[in-house]
């Protein structure tokens, strides 16, 4: 029976991708394994319950769903943002880092409002990133008090008085910006509202990462500030009396980063 269970695991390759949340057991079917988050330590880690997946889509039949269907385990995405969450608070003591640490969710990895729910309450202080001025509505009708809003992708003006106008609401929400366009936009918006934008720049590093979304990075990457012109930005901050406004640096080695050298070279540029 157990060499049947490893044959099985090996067929499916269970040990690279289940994260021990999946298995497959001797009949060949595949198994959910769920933590059980509530009272669970500081890493999401508590007793696990175990359920086959046929169990629970004959179930969700019989109450009317239809195939295909989409399952999402709430208490495997509380446990991961625990146990991320957990990663980096272990290193800040480590290296006694001056500074703390909060994950920031890109809702555009799946826009399921259970989905965003779920990983903003999963921890006491966690953010939300947003693309686009339809994901920002979102976002705001989603955030509670004192949630740290990322704004990027193509900003117009609308997007950005959105977003200097959300701030009111007790919310912190950061604007990247990406060019010096969407600077003097920001700025002629402050200038005729009396709004003071919190703000972040994008850097366009010359490290890149490895993996299919490499080109997202390094120097002909489209988006983000070159050294010459993340000085000109700063030109044009302190010119326009935004400089205070400055919160963020931000820069994106890459997608799919799987080797943490390359994040190290990053932050080392």
């Amino acid at each position: 029976m157990n060499e049947q269970i490893r044959a099985n695991r090996r067929a499916f390759l269970i040990e690279g991708w289940s994260r021990q949340y999946f298995d497959i057991d001797a009949d060949g079917c595949l198994m959910v394994r769920l933590p059980t988050t509530e009272g669970s330590d500081d890493q999401g880690e508590g007793t696990v319950q175990q359920f086959k997946i046929s169990d629970l889509v004959a179930q969700a039949r019989s109450l009317g769903g239809n195939l295909p269907m989409l399952l999402c385990f709430e208490d495997i995405i509380v446990a991961q943002v625990r146990q991320l969450a957990a990663a980096f608070s272990r290193a800040i003591e480590a290296h006694q880092y001056p500074a703390s640490y909060i994950p920031a969710y890109p809702i555009k990895v799946n826009q399921s409002r259970y989905v965003v729910d779920t990983v903003a309450r999963s921890l006491h202080s966690s953010g939300l990133e947003c693309g686009s001025k339809a994901e920002l509505l979102a976002t705001l009708a989603t955030a509670g008090p004192g949630t740290l809003i990322i704004c990027n992708g193509v900003k117009d003006r609308a997007y950005l008085s959105l977003a200097m106008s959300a701030n009111q609401l007790d919310m912190t929400v950061i604007i990247v910006v990406e060019k010096l366009s969407e600077l003097s936009r920001i700025s002629q918006i402050s200038q005729e509202t009396g709004l003071r934008p919190k703000l972040g720049l994008r850097l366009r590093l010359a490290s890149m990462a490895g993996g299919k979304w490499q080109n997202s990075g390094g120097v002909h990457a489209k988006f983000g500030f070159t050294p010459e012109g993340f000085f000109s930005a700063i030109d044009r901050l302190q010119t326009d009396n935004l400089a205070d406004c400055l919160q963020m640096i931000h820069f994106h080695p890459g997608s799919q980063v799987s080797d943490l050298g390359h994040v190290e070279r990053a932050i080392r540029e």
